[in-house]
């Protein structure tokens, strides 16, 4: 695993760690998309549902190219 990489892992910093898909540590990217996602929803509700969705649907998009 190179630098970059390893760099999204922190457990990486502290341990060898196998990923044997079951449960695995997320990378920094994935948590701080959540804690943003759980933040605007604990201050907005459901608001910004459409944006939620237009993501999801952007993302898609984006993986069919």
């Amino acid at each position: 695993m190179n630098d970059d990489l390893r760099a999204l892992f922190p457990i990486s910093e502290r341990v060898v760690y196998l990923n044997h898909a079951a449960v695995s540590p997320p990378p920094t990217l994935t948590i701080e998309a959540v804690q943003a996602q759980l933040k605007d929803v604990a201050e907005n509700g459901s608001i910004n549902y459409r944006s939620w969705v237009a993501t999801k649907s952007a993302r898609e998009n984006s993986q069919r190219i």
